[in-house]
């Protein structure tokens, strides 16, 4: 069977968030994994009434056509400790695959909440399930140059390139020796803008067992 995608999206008071990055990723994975995509179905259209209050997950899998659509009322995933977790050689997570157990696994087998994923030459990527940010010791803000996933949420702050603080947005190669120079990790998504971010400090001696806000 054909592998099939995922897109998540965030509706705000019933209004669809980023809609133009999600049909770009869509559009640039079947471009790139030769198929034709299925079209956005109209989303904010099909949201349940009840859920056009708050915030609302919507989630589309997908492939030629669309295999199934989704809402349901957002609850951020409770972190409170965080581990430094090597991925195995040779795997990729370009594209948002609907079937993403080794990433599960991982964070699974890790014993804490959420994993911070390095690549077999030491540079930091992504969460299991989320990109990074991580906060200078001025306030602004980097993220790794070398992601699994380019996330919708990522390009959306790198093209602004600053905060609604004010602070910086950029990117760059982060290893896990340059750990100790920032403040804080930041996990952001398509459901958790930066200003919803789970975010946690950096100790110069262990990521591990940090309280989480």
């Amino acid at each position: 069977m054909p592998a099939l995608f995922i897109e998540t999206i965030r509706l705000e008071r019933g209004i669809a968030q980023n809609i133009e990055l999600h049909y770009k990723r869509m559009e640039q994975t079947a471009r790139e994994l030769n198929f034709i995509p299925a079209h956005l179905p109209p989303i904010e259209q099909l949201c349940p009434p009840n859920l056009t209050i708050g915030t609302t997950k919507c989630r589309i899998v997908y492939r030629e056509t669309i295999e199934s659509i989704t809402f349901e009322e957002y609850s951020p995933r409770t972190i409170n400790t965080l581990a430094l977790v090597s991925i195995p050689e040779g795997y990729s997570y370009k594209y948002k695959f609907l079937r993403r157990h080794i990433l599960d696994e991982l964070r699974l087998s890790s014993g804490v909440d959420e994993v911070i994923l390095v690549d077999k030459e030491g540079h930091v990527t992504d969460s299991s399930y989320s990109n990074l940010l991580f906060k200078t010791e001025k306030g602004d803000w980097v993220t790794p140059s070398t992601p699994l996933l380019a996330g919708t949420m990522r390009r959306l702050l790198l093209n602004e390139g600053i905060s609604s603080e004010g602070t910086r947005i950029t990117e760059a190669k982060i290893t896990v020796n340059d750990l100790p120079k920032y403040t804080h990790v930041a996990l952001i998504n398509a459901m958790m803008p930066l200003n919803k971010a789970i975010t946690c400090p950096i100790t110069a001696t262990s990521i591990i067992n940090l309280p989480c806000l």
